[in-house]
């Protein structure tokens, strides 16, 4: 699978099974035998993005920063490509960490110190075609 590297993010795909944090993390959430992707992410920022049909795990394996969730109107027919924001969710990012991000949720991770290492899965499997960029801010 060829991965997209972005300017803040450099994405590796795994060579060999998956490190035994993110099997750990997938069995915590019952989710162990669900079709998927994992890549390792070395992170100093990631934009504003949704996903419309993707789950998305973050274990962090080093680093700290914030990954910040954006919660929508959901009377918008069109509410992943206009506003208004309700209420926005903070989780303190670091080594250890689980955060779990469903479909249609925008989200974004800053203040990295240095660079925040990452595993990123994606169920079902990565489709660079469900990476959708909120421009609202």
């Amino acid at each position: 699978m060829a991965l997209q590297n972005k300017p803040e993010v450099i994405y590796k795909e795994l060579e060999g099974p998956e490190p035994q944090e993110v099997k750990d993390a997938l069995n915590s959430l019952g989710l162990l035998h669900r079709p998927r992707s994992v890549v390792y992410a070395e992170l100093t920022s990631l934009r504003l993005h949704l996903h419309k049909k993707t789950f998305e795990l973050f274990v962090v394996s080093e680093g700290t920063g914030t990954l910040k969730q954006y919660f929508l109107d959901e009377q918008s027919k069109d509410f992943y490509r206009t506003g208004p924001f309700l209420r926005d969710k903070e989780f303190p990012l670091k080594q250890g960490v689980l955060v779990f991000i469903e479909p249609l949720t925008p989200h974004n991770i800053r203040d990295v110190a240095g660079v925040l290492k990452t595993y990123i899965v994606q169920m079902p499997t990565h489709d660079p075609k469900d990476e959708f960029y909120v421009q609202y801010f």
